[in-house]
């Protein structure tokens, strides 16, 4: 029983990213330029910023990820009250990673707003 679950574990995980893998590549069909990612900004903390949002933008993906294999943990925990709490805490931290990246982005946010206006 413990194979089949870890079987239908990594199919649903290989269908999963490979759905996303794949699917961007049947979205558009005609020929797109390449704008620069970081913008046309020349200033160093314009550029500072963008790279901090990327990286917590990365963070936040991150702890989703997170969210919902806890929630696979808990799922395929079979009734063992070890496995059960190792879902929660897993689903517990990455809502405390998802909260703090959330509010670091909003602090960043007001930082990047007041005290170095883009111009």
């Amino acid at each position: 029983m413990k194979n089949f679950q870890k079987i239908m574990l990594v199919l649903a995980l290989t269908i999963t990213i490979g759905s996303i893998l794949v699917l961007p590549v049947f979205a558009k069909s005609e020929p797109t330029s390449l704008n620069n990612p970081l913008g046309e900004t020349k200033e160093v903390s314009a550029l500072i910023a963008t790279i901090i949002r990327a990286i917590l933008s990365f963070l936040g993906a991150l702890a989703t990820l997170m969210f919902i294999y806890g929630g696979f943990q808990m799922i395929l925990s079979g009734g063992s009250p070890d496995k059960v709490k190792k879902g929660q805490n897993t689903l517990v931290w990455a809502a405390i990673g998802i909260v703090v990246v959330l509010s670091s982005y909003g602090i960043l946010q007001y930082i990047f707003t007041t005290l170095a206006p883009a111009a």
